[in-house]
């Protein structure tokens, strides 16, 4: 008893300590959600900006196409004119009128000129501006896409940090769960209890009828109380189903309860389904056997019914008590 009320405040603080990861975990996937969100966020923010700078940039590099080649067509007509007025001979039919006409007109296009190459270096500037400002925008967004991917996988590990939490948790507290029950239907089941002068009685004292008849008189009572036992506790457990098959002969007294719990189970098949019959049928075997049969097959039967129930061992071993069975041959 004060084994299983350990055990119960161990997996109370293992619960708790469960509930405490899960309450972290969780709060960590939340703030990495958190982050993923804002990061996001600034990621459409760049995209959308440098949309903006594309648009930018393809007009600027536009009008500074249609500048150079507005440039292109004033400085031909300038070579043009220029080559008119340097064709022109001083002569005395030539009148000033003309000269200064073809002036004025040099004079117009090399202005028009001079401000078309002044465009043209303005809107130079404004596409290196604009190219700069791009290849900054484009360096953001693959840093922030690199954030967003490194914030995706830490909210992923988050999750399944938090899943794997709260399954402990739920194992913890299955398992309090079933602890309970069975450490306060069972308060007083003890080995220590097993002390009986009748128990150790010499198999050769057989011989004698008188010896015989006491040893089958005692077993009789056993059996009677084994069943009135057992079937209480069978129809706690409706969904549990014992088995009820002869088992081989046992030739080492040696062998552990987990070597006989495993023979037990490899050649036990499940006779029935109707679990509260079935256990009742399984306690009157067990009773049985202890009458009839070596400790060995006892310790076979017991440990069959232990592995496929949800009784505690210490049940069992009271049961092998009841059987008229010695203890040290069920934990030898």
């Amino acid at each position: 008893m004060a084994q299983l009320g350990a055990k119960l405040q161990a997996l109370d603080a293992e619960l708790a300590a469960c509930a405490a990861e899960r309450d972290e975990a969780q709060e960590d996937a939340n703030n990495q959600r958190t982050q993923g969100q804002e990061l996001a966020a600034e990621h459409q923010a760049a995209l959308d900006n440098i949309d903006a700078l594309t648009a930018d940039l393809q007009q600027a590099q536009a009008e500074r196409d249609s500048a150079k080649s507005q440039l292109s067509t004033l400085t031909a007509e300038l070579r043009t004119v220029r080559a008119r007025l340097a064709s022109l001979e001083p002569s005395a039919s030539t009148s000033a009128r003309a000269a200064a006409k073809l002036a004025e007109e040099v004079s117009t296009v090399s202005a028009d000129r001079d401000a078309a190459l002044a465009q043209v270096a303005q809107l130079s500037e404004q596409v290196s501006g604009l190219t700069a400002a791009y290849e900054a925008a484009n360096a953001q967004v693959a840093q922030l896409r690199a954030e967003l991917s490194s914030a995706a996988r830490e909210q992923a590990a988050a999750g399944v940090m938090a899943q794997q939490v709260a399954a402990a948790a739920a194992v913890a507290a299955a398992t309090a769960a079933a602890t309970a029950p069975a450490a306060s239907q069972y308060p007083t089941v003890s080995v220590e209890a097993a002390a009986s002068s009748d128990v150790d009685m010499n198999v050769s004292n057989l011989s004698q009828p008188h010896a015989a008849s006491r040893l089958h008189a005692t077993r009789a009572a056993r059996t009677a109380a084994a069943s009135a036992l057992i079937t209480p506790a069978a129809s706690r457990f409706p969904t549990q189903t014992f088995v009820a098959s002869p088992m081989p002969q046992v030739q080492d007294r040696r062998l552990s309860v987990h070597t006989v719990i495993t023979e037990a189970l490899q050649s036990a098949p499940v006779v029935t389904t109707d679990a509260t019959a079935h256990n009742a049928a399984s306690a009157s075997q067990l009773a049985q056997a202890s009458a009839d049969k070596e400790n060995d097959e006892v310790c076979r039967l017991v440990g069959k019914a232990h592995e496929r129930s949800t009784l505690p061992l210490s049940f069992w071993a009271a049961e092998m008590i009841v059987a008229g069975v010695h203890v040290d041959s069920f934990f030898c």
